[in-house]
């Protein structure tokens, strides 16, 4: 009989990040996670709304992975939420909208393309819609994150 690898469920657990009202062409980032158990990889989900204004019609939201060491760090990310210019950090990937203005996008990204997480991570977001996306109360804007951990299971 052969071992079998799973990934059992791990808990889901919210960034720090401020995703109200991010003006076309500005960033946000989120708080770094510390890996303290080495997870190689991991499920980013992102929800982001339009404004009032119309967005361009098959523009996006853009999603960066970055990654902090002792002494260096993906465009000089702090491990504090905050805004940041992309310049460096890999994109993950991205959220196209249409040109409905109050509309929520919701995205699942995987990391293990990217390669390993490191010993710190986070995400920085974007926006590279032609108009400030939503800045009401109560936000429906956020970003979450659930580590994948292969086990080997014995026959």
């Amino acid at each position: 009989m052969t071992n079998k690898i799973t990934t059992p469920d791990q808990s889901e657990t919210a960034f720090t990040i401020d995703l109200d009202g991010i003006v076309d062409g500005d960033a946000s980032q989120s708080n770094s996670v510390s890996n303290t158990n080495d997870y190689p990889k991991a499920m980013v989900g992102v929800v982001v709304k339009t404004g009032a204004v119309a967005p361009d019609d098959g523009s996006s939201f853009i999603v960066y992975l970055f990654r902090r060491m002792t002494n260096v760090q993906d465009d000089n990310a702090s491990s504090s939420a905050g805004a940041i210019t992309p310049q460096n950090a890999v994109v993950l990937g991205s959220i196209k909208v249409t040109d409905d203005t109050a509309t929520t996008y919701e995205k699942i990204f995987m990391t293990e393309h990217l390669g390993d997480l490191g010993p710190e991570w986070g995400i920085f977001v974007k926006n590279a819609t032609g108009a400030t996306n939503d800045n009401s109360t109560p936000s429906v804007q956020g970003a979450w994150f659930r580590y994948l951990v292969p086990e080997l299971q014995e026959p």
